[in-house]
């Protein structure tokens, strides 16, 4: 089944590299805007031992994965780690944020 990616979805972008442009892998992020050929994305990381609320937006989850948002752990928007990305570089799960969550990752990153 092909998941219409909007903003606000959670995806898994191939070979995203961490914050200091190394290690890249497949990894879970947010769509955060949308173009015609790229997207606009902000990654998400189970690594709350360095969670900060002046740069990371949780999310909501839980352990048999949450409904809207299907993570099955602790996690957060990391709001200094976004990248621009080819289209052909997402694949959508069906699953998503909501346009609060959005608007907070955002104004995160402005504050950057």
């Amino acid at each position: 089944m092909r998941h219409t990616i909007t903003v606000g979805s959670i995806v898994t972008v191939s070979q995203m590299a961490d914050p200091e442009g190394r290690n890249p892998k497949d990894r879970p992020a947010v769509v955060l805007s949308l173009e015609e050929d790229s997207v606009l994305v902000v990654a998400i990381s189970s690594r709350m031992d360095v969670f900060d609320e002046a740069t990371h937006v949780s999310l909501p989850w839980e352990r048999s994965g949450h409904p809207q948002t299907g993570l099955n752990r602790e996690s957060a928007a990391v709001c200094f780690w976004f990248e621009t990305v080819a289209k052909n570089r997402i694949e959508a799960k069906g699953r998503s944020v909501s346009a609060i969550l959005v608007k907070a990752i955002t104004a995160r990153m402005r504050a950057e």
